[in-house]
């Protein structure tokens, strides 16, 4: 097992010994919470493995810190690099000459199945909504890695490649996790957003990465040569997906990697539909879903087979830690998301139902305003902003990113528009914005404007 990271390569001899030392450090907090603040994936992997062995919970938040008072009460320690390295400093010369006991897997291995001990606490995204603190159990997460280990044969040969940042449920679940059980290699990118540094990652010998639809469409924006790219899956998810883009990259010549769509939320312990090699997925589909977890679709929208989607199953959260129960009274929990479920159990998005803009009673997705701007071929990057309007209730205005060679030119965005929208669901303004502006996990930073 090997995880590079900053030109550094840590194996599974490197793990043991750190996991040996910081057992220490953590040997008496039992049902503690730990908060792991760092931006090293070799500390977070280490801190990671020595809380659960010792029974504690792992807490990982935002770039932004957390809410303290969320805590109150409750034992709280802190671990980060300067208290590594001083526990690795101090107790380094007691290490063992046996600590295979200390190994990732050994340690995964004797985690209880069916504990509801709170394994992670993790602060969501904050894209669509407020960040919530969401605990996840041990339970939740053996099942959701080993699913994922079985189910991508996971092991000694895998390489997997980690755009996302490492703290994100979904890096942990995905790729993290199951690298370090399977016992596979990852090479992490770091926290940032870097479009240039994925695209020539992308054209190495990688099996395994993910990318939200914000990531896919700007370096696809900025000319990526598909047929060069040398992966074998390429999973998409965390926002609306756009799906012609899919298909067009698909189409590209000599595109040989699967790219599939996922969907899942950090309330469901990562994806719920999607797989690889899913040869039967209708084209607009986000994936099939999987058989441990019930959808239900409620509120129907007047006249039309979609609704919200409501979700439960055993990978499904109850209880926000900062706001209470989530969930009905029958265990349900409301993703935020409309769509509907076909015949074979595939599941199809339309959108959030925040991200609805109604203006002057006509029902607009912002999605499907972004996807007609990223077909200009001047736009990297377009954001949907609502505005409030006394005559309308709600409009909505455009800011661009626009690429390095190109030029903002209003009139030509406009006209894009009228040639490709309902006179009713078009701007009221377009504005350039000189920077793309996405949160940590790599999707858009949506925020509401005023008029």
């Amino acid at each position: 097992m090997e995880i590079t990271f900053d030109n550094e390569i840590y194996n599974n001899s490197t793990f043991e010994e750190d996991i040996f030392i910081l057992d220490d450090y953590f040997k008496d907090i039992n049902n503690a919470i730990v908060y792991v603040d760092t931006q090293n994936i070799h500390i977070l992997i280490t801190s990671i493995f020595s809380i659960l062995k010792n029974n504690g919970t792992v807490l990982l938040t935002g770039i932004n810190g957390f809410n303290e008072e969320v805590f109150n009460g409750e034992s709280l320690v802190l671990l980060n690099d300067e208290i590594f390295f001083e526990n690795k400093y101090k107790l380094r010369k007691k290490i063992k000459k046996d600590i295979s006991s200390y190994s990732m897997k050994n340690i995964w291995d004797s985690l209880d199945d069916y504990s509801n001990q709170v394994a992670f606490i993790v602060q969501t995204s904050g894209s669509t909504a407020a960040p919530k603190l969401v605990p996840i159990t041990v339970t939740q997460v053996k099942h959701k890695v080993n699913s994922h280990i079985k189910e991508y044969d996971v092991d000694y040969k895998t390489k997997e490649l980690l755009c996302f940042p490492m703290n994100s449920l979904t890096s942990l679940i995905m790729q993290i996790l199951p690298t370090c059980i399977g016992n596979a290699s990852l090479t992490y990118l770091g926290s940032n957003f870097s479009p240039y540094k994925i695209i020539e990652h992308l054209y190495m010998n990688y099996d395994v990465t993910a990318l939200t639809p914000t990531m896919l469409s700007v370096i696809n924006s900025l000319g990526i040569n598909w047929g060069k790219v040398n992966m074998k899956y390429i999973a998409i998810g965390g926002e609306k997906i756009d799906f012609s883009l899919i298909e067009e990259i698909k189409s590209t010549s000599g595109f040989r990697s699967d790219l599939y769509p996922l969907y899942g939320a950090t309330e469901t312990t990562s994806s719920i539909c999607g797989k690889a090699n899913d040869y039967n997925r209708p084209k607009r589909s986000t994936g099939k879903i999987v058989d441990y977890i019930d959808v239900k679709i409620k509120n129907k929208i007047s006249g039309k087979e979609y609704g919200e989607i409501w979700v439960r199953g055993i990978s499904v959260i109850t209880t926000y830690l900062d706001s209470g129960k989530c969930v009905d009274d029958e265990g349900y929990f409301n993703t935020g998301d409309i769509g509907y479920v076909d015949g074979n159990n595939y599941l199809y998005i339309i959108g959030r139902r925040n991200n609805v803009i109604i203006a002057g009673g006509v029902n607009i997705h912002i999605e499907e305003i972004e996807e007609v701007f990223h077909k200009h071929d001047s736009v990297l990057l377009a954001t949907v902003e609502k505005v409030e309007s006394e005559i309308k209730g709600e409009e909505f205005i455009v800011k661009v990113v626009i690429k390095k060679d190109k030029k903002f030119n209003k009139m030509s965005l406009y006209k894009h528009c009228k040639d490709h929208l309902n006179i009713k669901k078009l701007p009221i303004d377009i504005i350039e914005d000189k920077e793309v502006d996405l949160i940590s996990m790599g999707k858009r930073r949506r925020s509401h404007a005023s008029k």
